[in-house]
């Protein structure tokens, strides 16, 4: 195994934790009113388009550089798998998010998800987070946290999943 992909699953944990503490702090400047919901698609399921956005990102981002083959690429966003939520929140169990989509069918796992405080949860998609934030806007929840209109406020970096709204729900 190579150094870099040893390393994975410590800079997932390091990154969590860092956007953990970012958001403490903003969740305190609001009184404690709001809820902080963080989602992040599967790893797993798409890793080379995922991989490829990334550096397509760096790319036009930074100037060209000439490239050293022996050095490991590091991505800015680590790809966060259950095991890394999981290790991130001590003292706190990930959870099973499932939905039964049409009355009457077995549910099916769409999230994986643990809360870091009252107002805090990170959540890994089951597939891609995009839509599943989108299907939440229309089930009107995302694991258990209930998503009221006037204290929700929808963030992606890539933004896909506002193509997947109603107009009710693209405000």
């Amino acid at each position: 195994m190579d150094r870099a992909k040893h390393n994975e699953p410590k800079r997932g944990r390091l990154f969590l934790n860092a956007i953990i503490r970012h958001l403490e702090e903003i969740i305190a400047a609001t009184a404690r009113r709001i809820q902080v919901v963080v989602v992040f698609g599967h790893p797993i399921l798409r890793p080379e388009l995922k991989r490829n956005t990334v550096l397509d990102r760096q790319d036009r981002q930074q100037p060209q550089q000439p490239s050293d083959k022996s050095t490991p690429v590091t991505h800015p966003v680590p790809f966060i798998t259950n095991d890394t939520l999981a290790a991130c929140v001590h003292g706190r169990s990930s959870k099973e998010w499932e939905v039964a989509f049409f009355h009457g069918d077995e549910p099916t796992r769409v999230a994986t998800f643990v809360r870091w405080s009252e107002q805090g949860l990170l959540v890994v998609a089951a597939h891609e987070a995009d839509p599943l934030v989108s299907a939440s806007t229309k089930f009107g929840q995302i694991c258990d946290v209930a998503l009221e209109p006037n204290r929700v406020v929808l963030v992606s970096a890539d933004s896909d999943f506002f193509m997947l709204l109603g107009a009710d729900q693209a405000r």
